[in-house]
């Protein structure tokens, strides 16, 4: 081992330290290397600096099984030294990034490591976990979204970076390693939209094109005739709300009226408990996000009682509103 190429990383223990997540694309821009590592091939070792403050620092040495972006140079490293000092003001505990979870004994468990180049050395600015499948899942969208940031052209490189959010995040999920900002990169105030705004590629009303639009609605419609919702569809249904307004107050309707027969179907104590509430107020929080023509500004204030007469309420309107037309 001593005599492979080696990448030193510091700051971050990565067996332990999940960063949070950010959009794929923003973390490819951050990322001056992004590699994957097995974990069966670890060697780590621990050595007390200080009795007295009990800061211990971790080394560990992991072979690189692939380099999804190496870094710049002739040699490319093989072997990932990562160092990290634990400081007894700041011990090492989950904060809900994965720490601690289960995995098959029997599936191989992939580390994947994005690099910031800093000096000599590289500091660790995320780490994901998995096995499988979906280590391969997210293995080709890294692949993918590394071929659509070295596009030269505009258009191209918009156009391609669009369809790759809504693929692989939004309509397939398979970088949902990412879900905490991939959706929100075709939001009009992103850093991404900005961009392409300034130059002339799209404007606040086009950030989809017709057919985008159309992808996207009929995704998110077909979740809402099951009853299913999603706060992050405050800033998507907006998207393509202007172009099939009557298509998508129907359907929010329709899905009101799934979770309010789901209610009538649950015993009091447990509609007193249950969820339906939340999901009721979600799909308020769509249209009101969308159209202002809804007296819909109280229900947020409303108690979880008049939620449901708000939700009942604003189906009738919806489908009067629509008949009258």
């Amino acid at each position: 081992m001593a005599r492979l190429g080696r990448i030193i990383i510091l700051g971050l223990f990565f067996f332990v330290i999940q960063v949070r997540s950010q959009a794929l694309r923003q973390l490819l821009i951050n990322s001056d290397a992004i590699c994957i590592v097995k974990r069966d091939s670890s060697i780590t070792t621990n050595e007390l600096l200080s009795d007295a403050f009990e800061r211990i620092q971790t080394t560990s040495h992991v072979i690189v099984a692939e380099w999804l972006k190496p870094p710049k140079g002739k040699k490319i490293p093989q072997e990932i030294i990562c160092k990290n000092v634990s400081e007894p003001a700041y011990t090492l505990q989950s904060n809900g990034y994965g720490i601690g979870e289960a995995f098959n004994n029997q599936e191989i468990r992939y580390d994947f490591l994005f690099l910031k180049k800093e000096k000599k050395n590289y500091r660790l600015i995320l780490s994901y976990s998995c096995v499988g499948s979906k280590a391969y899942a997210i293995q080709e969208a890294i692949k993918k979204a590394i071929e659509i940031s070295n596009l030269k052209e505009d258009k191209q490189r918009y156009a391609a970076s669009v369809d790759f959010i809504l693929s692989e995040y939004i309509l397939n999920d398979l970088a949902n390693f990412l879900a905490d900002g991939s959706y929100t990169e075709l939001m009009p105030e992103s850093t991404f939209v900005r961009y392409y705004k300034q130059k002339g590629i799209i404007t606040d009303s086009a950030i989809l094109n017709a057919a985008n639009q159309q992808r996207l609605k009929k995704f998110i419609i077909s979740r809402f005739k099951k009853g299913e919702s999603s706060y992050e569809y405050e800033k998507l249904v907006p998207l393509f709300y202007d172009r099939f307004k009557n298509e998508t107050d129907l359907a929010i309707a329709n899905c009101l009226e799934v979770l309010l027969k789901r209610k009538e179907k649950e015993s009091e104590s447990e509609s007193e408990f249950g969820d339906n509430q939340y999901e009721i107020k979600k799909v308020l929080s769509i249209l009101y996000a969308c159209n202002k023509s809804y007296n819909l500004k109280e229900y947020y204030y409303s108690d979880d009682d008049n939620v449901f007469l708000v939700a009942k309420n604003l189906i009738d309107e919806i489908r009067k509103r629509y008949l009258q037309e």
